[in-house]
């Protein structure tokens, strides 16, 4: 809480100092350093609603992308083990001079 507080004193200094040497008046300065504040606040609620949107997005992306990639490899593994399973019967067939059976279907 001590850092919170010396850290507003600090800002209300800085505040007072820059508007006080921009108009050389006491009333303005003291005005802008207490409203300055204030002003920050509400815009970084604004901000954070903002931020919280966009990250929402782009999470949404990322996870639609990852389902996308999860989906391709899953049908990449299955037309792999169909493959497989179509050259062992192949092989089979080759090993028991039997006719060629009918390729896997490859879905």
């Amino acid at each position: 809480m001590t850092k919170t507080l010396t850290f507003a004193i600090l800002h209300f200094t800085v505040a007072f100092s820059v508007a006080y040497l921009l108009t050389g008046s006491i009333a303005i300065s003291s005005t802008v350093a207490l409203v300055e504040p204030i002003v920050n606040t509400v815009a970084f609620f604004f901000h954070e609603k903002a931020w919280q949107r966009f990250e929402s997005k782009r999470r949404l992306k990322q996870d639609m992308a990852q389902q996308h990639t999860d989906h391709q490899t899953a049908a990449t593994c299955c037309v792999h083990h169909q493959l497989f399973v179509g050259a062992q019967e192949a092989g089979e067939a080759v090993k028991n001079n039997t006719p060629n059976p009918m390729p896997a279907k490859i879905v």
